[in-house]
């Protein structure tokens, strides 16, 4: 529902302006946002383009939504070029994330950062994942670099990773 709210207002050329000035101040910043950094660890598992295993904490990175491994988007296996995606941001990197509560599944809801980059935006900013829920709204400005640059997902027709889970458990 937020997120049709934002469909909405992504082709209104003053908010893409707005939300583009923000984007271009508030990407050094990232750290500053989040001092309580809790997790920090070089061993990091990636389970799909959402979910990490930083050190023997399971973390869902907060204000995102990437296609589940399972889901193609015209014919890509988007739910795995997420995976590898995050994969390849993380590999072999030292990895700090906060602390923002839990989620029903038992996640701890993280920020996370690699050399000082958030890789909540840089999944948005990519095109592998989609802003999700209230705290998602702070990536706008990358969702829509991502979707006016025809990046990842905004390439083809896609089906939203939530709108997706919900069909495919409806299957089962």
């Amino acid at each position: 529902m937020i997120y049709q709210f934002w469909l909405k207002f992504m082709t209104d050329p003053k908010l893409v302006i707005i939300g583009l000035i923000l984007y271009f101040v508030s990407w050094k910043c990232w750290p500053y946002y989040f001092p309580n950094i809790k997790h920090i660890s070089n061993e990091i598992k990636v389970i799909d383009g959402d979910t990490i295993i930083v050190g023997k904490m399971k973390i869902r990175l907060a204000g995102i939504d990437a296609p589940e491994l399972e889901q193609n988007c015209s014919k890509e296996k988007c739910g795995q070029k997420a995976k590898a995606f995050l994969l390849n941001l993380t590999s072999g990197k030292k990895v700090e994330c906060s602390d923002e509560g839990v989620d029903k599944y038992g996640r701890t809801l993280s920020y996370c950062f690699v050399d000082k980059i958030s890789i909540n935006a840089a999944m948005i900013e990519s095109g592998n994942a989609v802003i999700y829920g209230l705290n998602g709204i702070m990536f706008y400005p990358q969702e829509l670099k991502a979707r006016y640059g025809q990046k990842g997902l905004w390439r083809n027709e896609f089906i939203l990773p939530s709108k997706w889970r919900k069909i495919n458990s409806q299957k089962d």
